[in-house]
């Protein structure tokens, strides 16, 4: 078979009466499935252990979440594939080919590189052949001003588009606070 979309997330407003939550991509194991259940702001609510779902449709290009009770109206259920980062097909001399085994391992392939791609979709990038952006060492409680369209030593119009955007939103205000998380 092969990959046939792109997709590789499903999101769905929640109401409390709903409890199948549909995706139009490929996924071949439940546990290539994160599930999780945001409030609208993007807050995490609850991630879903893989025993609190379950899953119709493994192995087509499309599927099904089921999740008993509904979950609690006014939010947002995230269905993400994700595929381990691992290669775990081992083919040796002499032996027997098996054309699904190969084609098994092409498609987990491109199903990581379709999760790379959707996180880098969403992370602000330096323009092409420009190195990264630093900030330098930050502690916890450190506070980024944005002053004289300056962002801690950053022109503003060197900045990507998206965090031009965002920098350019925050001009109006006294001072724009970046919180610095440590995971």
């Amino acid at each position: 078979m092969t990959v046939g979309t792109t997709l590789n997330v499903a999101i769905h407003l929640t109401d409390g009466l709903v409890t199948e939550f549909p995706f139009a991509f490929r996924v071949f194991e439940a546990r290539h499935l994160e599930v999780v259940l945001r409030d609208l702001e993007g807050a995490v609510v609850k991630t879903y252990a893989q025993n609190e779902f379950s899953v119709s449709g493994l192995g087509g290009n499309a599927g099904m979440v089921i999740i008993l009770p509904a979950p609690a109206a006014g939010n947002e259920l995230v269905i993400r594939r994700v595929v381990p980062v691992t290669q775990d097909t081992d083919i040796v001399n002499q032996g027997g080919f098996f054309p699904e085994t190969i084609e098994h391992q092409l498609d987990l392939i491109v199903m990581q590189n379709q999760q790379a791609d959707e996180v880098l979709s969403r992370a602000i990038v330096s323009p092409i052949g420009e190195p990264g952006y630093t900030f330098g060492a930050l502690n916890e409680g450190d506070v980024i001003q944005l002053t004289d369209d300056k962002l801690q030593g950053i022109t503003l119009n060197a900045l990507s588009a998206p965090a031009l955007a965002a920098a350019a939103e925050a001009q109006g205000l006294v001072a724009a606070l970046v919180t610095y998380t440590f995971g």
